[in-house]
């Protein structure tokens, strides 16, 4: 079972039979965002310093982070009064989420803080990510969490120059392609956040 159109015609290229494949929708869109774990989450968020009525970015930084996206978080801080809060999927450590966010945080000049590196079930992650403005990933899972919680997400250029976003989901592609540019992330960013549903 894969979720767009390109990856069965990947499939199809690997010579994967076509009555073995189905296209459906990501299984994430039915699991139902009930609330029951917000009042956990607020405690997290306290613990951590995070004021809930003030902007929050999620951030969950991968593959070529780095410098440059440091530089526009600085600004977003500055300019916008954004709240920076790195959120890992990966739970290993060293690994490959955690390390490139300590890499942006030695980086950044503005405070950040760095949600605890553990496994989340949906429900917690959904939580987690309902106070935020804007989600920032190029996961696209986490993309879906975030619809699920009522936030922006807004999309990093997938891997190999991938589609930010899988246009069977449904909702704008908010998102840059490409490799990270402070430059074109910026103006993008803002423009999600005036034009958002």
């Amino acid at each position: 079972s894969v979720t767009d159109k390109a990856s069965v015609a990947n499939l199809l290229e690997l010579g994967v039979e076509p009555d073995r494949i189905t296209l459906g929708a990501d299984w994430a869109w039915l699991h139902p965002a009930t609330g029951e774990c917000d009042e956990w989450a607020a405690g997290v968020w306290n613990s951590l310093g995070i004021d809930p009525a003030r902007p929050v970015l999620v951030i969950n930084a991968s593959g070529d982070a780095g410098s440059e996206l440091a530089a526009a978080l600085d600004i977003l801080h500055k300019d916008d009064g954004f709240q920076l809060a790195f959120l890992c999927l990966d739970c290993r450590h060293p690994g490959l989420h955690r390390s490139v966010v300590e890499l942006v945080q030695s980086f950044l000049q503005a405070p950040s803080v760095l949600v605890p590196n553990e496994f989340y079930s949906p429900a917690e992650l959904i939580s987690l990510l309902r106070p935020a403005t804007v989600t920032l990933t190029r996961h696209q899972p986490l993309a879906i969490a975030a619809v699920l919680a009522g936030t922006l997400p807004f999309l990093l250029s997938g891997t190999a120059g991938g589609p930010i976003v899988s246009p069977e989901l449904g909702f704008p592609p908010y998102g840059v392609p490409g490799p990270f540019q402070a430059d074109s992330f910026l103006p993008a960013f803002r423009e999600a956040l005036a034009t958002r549903p």
